[in-house]
């Protein structure tokens, strides 16, 4: 179930959100995000944004996020705060969760099993 409001977010129920087909529209380096890391103590090698998009919701769907790679590490970060997205999850009832919540299902959702594996491919690409 999808409400329609004119506030720029695509709502959805989580089931209705697993079953979007997500494309990888960006992945890139950012320096710049690197050196703020730096700035912040985060001993990272590499840094950069990455975004999916999905076309069957209208307005598309996308879920962006900074992510980093530690010092001495292989695999690819995501904080807690640093993804953001168009996409307002819904509970059963159609009420939404709220930006903060939803941000925190997505970064779940983003940054596990096949999605993880699919962000670390392309960070390994883009590299």
């Amino acid at each position: 179930m999808q409400k329609k409001l004119n506030d720029g977010y695509v709502r959805l129920t989580l089931p209705a959100f697993y079953a979007l087909r997500f494309r990888q529209h960006m992945c890139q380096q950012a320096p710049d995000l690197l050196h703020d890391l730096w700035g912040e103590g985060v001993s990272a090698v590499n840094a950069g944004y990455y975004e999916l998009v999905c076309t069957e919701t209208q307005p598309a769907a996308s879920i962006g996020c900074a992510w980093y790679v530690a010092v001495g590490q292989s695999d690819v970060k995501v904080g807690r705060d640093d993804v953001s997205s168009n996409v307002m999850l819904l509970d059963r009832d159609g009420d939404d969760y709220g930006a903060r919540s939803s941000r925190a299902l997505i970064r779940n959702w983003l940054c596990s099993g096949a999605r993880q594996r699919e962000l670390e491919s392309a960070v390994v690409a883009d590299h």
